[in-house]
């Protein structure tokens, strides 16, 4: 056997793979990941696009929420409020939230107040107005709510309430403060020494809302960080009480950095199971096994070249498209391999003949999966569209790779001589002279154990494609325990109009046809029993 160093130009091979790990590096560099998936569903999509607007609007999702619990089951309010007050100091001077705990809440009162009592008018829908404010237009309603507000001025109570007083006699901003209740995180709670604390003073929670979006991965890693760091310094200062105090934070921001860790881990998994098993199928394929491991040389190539093409093109990715290069490597392999098996035979052949052999048997395949992902730019998904464009670069580098630089790699190449029949061929020779129904036979029994046991299914919910870690849902698990579903456990409508006599008319609509729904549902219910 001719050995390797008189059938490849090594100095060829390593200009080769130097110039393309340096592309493949510019690429990562100047690429950012895009972890966050709701960023890639369909602009066009009117029902994605009004839940865009609602999160811009009201970004609950956004929020950090801690948990500041006992580990004992006796109470110990002064425990937990030196805890909580030490992560809430450190929360407000890290400079990357806007507004933690009810300290914002507290000073935006009055201004709430007075921005209430000045617009009444808007506040209130027709049939608000007809059940909830004309009952107290009655001569004895008006006459109780003069006599209690003349006993609040006479009092401690009516200290700052004149001009409030003044412009609601009737007092309806309470009916009004009374419907936001239900904008407050959570209902089944007390407020103690200026913080949220659950009925059984075991837990205290902190929410704090942050300066940027907690789906940007960056921004998450820093957020977790600041965290872990303020619980270990509230541990070395609260001693030997830190035992007894554990802190459980959650938000969306541990699903941005579970996704990212999550799905680059997977990558690299896929990536190195398809390079094995290809590998591994490449060493038992070829007469002479350093030349077919080759084949994996053209889809690495190819992959580093799509990656750094997509960098001058874009300045970020979705993380999904990163993780289909594992998919590439495994089609692109094909290529390489047609290419190496004119070039290994029995005979002297040379790079520039076995490219003009291997040319036209790869062209149609090869602009077939082109054409195919880059249809994929039209689908109006944003993830696909990256998606087919980052796999047809691929593949057409991968293509151009083995006609422009393999022949200028090998040398003129001396016959292999083969020792034995290769497993791979003794396999596919048994196949190819079989009888014929032991094939089919086993081909059989295949399709009907996949017709029971491959069961795909199609799923469209965004958060389903949410990566998270066992510690994650542990956590979110605990804090739905004692205060419920604290982030996305209500239902958000928002309603728009040019005017405040539209937003009106709007919000009596929408009113009626909930109250409809609500009556529907109850007459429902009383026939069921």
């Amino acid at each position: 056997m001719s050995r390797p160093s008189s059938l490849i130009r090594w100095k060829a091979v390593i200009a080769v793979a130097i110039v393309f790990a340096g592309l493949y590096l510019a690429g990562q560099r100047n690429l950012t990941i895009q972890t966050d998936i709701a960023a890639g569903m369909p602009r066009r999509d009117p029902v994605i696009n009004e839940a865009r607007d609602i999160i811009t609007q009201y970004p609950v999702f956004d929020r950090v929420v801690i948990d500041v619990g006992l580990t004992t089951q006796r109470p110990d309010s002064a425990l937990l409020v030196s805890a909580a007050t030490y992560l809430q100091q450190g929360l407000n001077q890290s400079g990357i939230f806007k507004d933690v705990g009810l300290e914002d809440s507290e000073q935006a009162m009055p201004l709430l107040l007075s921005k209430v009592v000045s617009n009444l008018p808007f506040l209130f829908s027709r049939s608000q107005l007809e059940t909830s404010v004309l009952p107290l237009l009655s001569a004895g309603s008006v006459a109780a709510a003069i006599q209690r507000n003349m006993d609040n001025l006479q009092g401690l109570g009516g200290l700052g309430q004149t001009d409030l007083i003044a412009k609601d006699p009737l007092g309806l901003r309470n009916l009004v403060l009374a419907r936001m209740a239900g904008l407050l995180p959570v209902q089944n709670a007390r407020i103690y020494d200026n913080f949220i604390m659950s009925h059984d003073r075991r837990h205290i929670l902190i929410i704090a809302d942050p300066r940027r979006s907690t789906t940007d991965s960056a921004f998450a890693f820093k957020v977790n960080a600041l965290i872990h760091k303020l619980t270990a310094d509230m541990d070395r200062a609260l001693g030997s009480d830190a035992g007894n105090i554990v802190v459980t934070p959650v938000g969306s921001y541990r699903a941005a950095i579970d996704n990212e860790t999550i799905v680059r881990r997977d990558t690299m998994r896929a990536l190195l199971f398809s390079t094995l098993g290809i590998g591994l199928l490449l060493l038992i394929s070829f007469p002479r096994w350093y030349i077919g491991i080759m084949a994996l040389i053209p889809a690495f190539a190819g992959t580093a070249l799509a990656l750094f093409v997509m960098s001058l093109l874009r300045q970020n990715i979705s993380i999904l498209a990163i993780g289909f290069g594992g998919a590439i490597v495994s089609i692109n392999v094909d290529y390489g391999i047609a290419y190496l098996l004119f070039l290994d035979q029995p005979r002297t052949t040379t790079g520039t003949s076995a490219s003009r052999q291997s040319f036209w048997v790869g062209l149609g395949a090869s602009f077939t999966t082109i054409g195919s992902f880059l249809a994929l730019s039209f689908s109006g998904f944003p993830i696909l569209a990256e998606i087919g464009q980052f796999t047809a670069l691929g593949t057409l580098f991968s293509f151009a790779f083995v006609h422009t630089v393999f022949p200028l790699v090998f040398r003129r190449i001396s016959p292999s001589k083969k020792e034995g029949i290769m497993p791979m061929e003794r396999i596919t020779t048994r196949l190819a002279l079989s009888s014929g129904w032991k094939a089919f036979a086993v081909a059989g029994v295949f399709g009907v154990a996949m017709a029971f046991l491959a069961r795909p299914a199609v799923r469209v919910d965004v958060q389903a494609m949410n990566s998270e870690s066992a510690a994650t849902r542990s956590a979110e698990q605990a804090v739905q325990k004692t205060w419920g579903d604290v982030l996305s456990g209500a239902t958000y409508v928002l309603i728009q109009g040019d005017t405040v006599k539209a937003l009106q008319g709007t919000a009596d609509r929408l009113e009626a046809f909930i109250r409809k729904g609500e009556d529907a549902a109850t007459a429902a219910w009383t026939l069921l029993g």
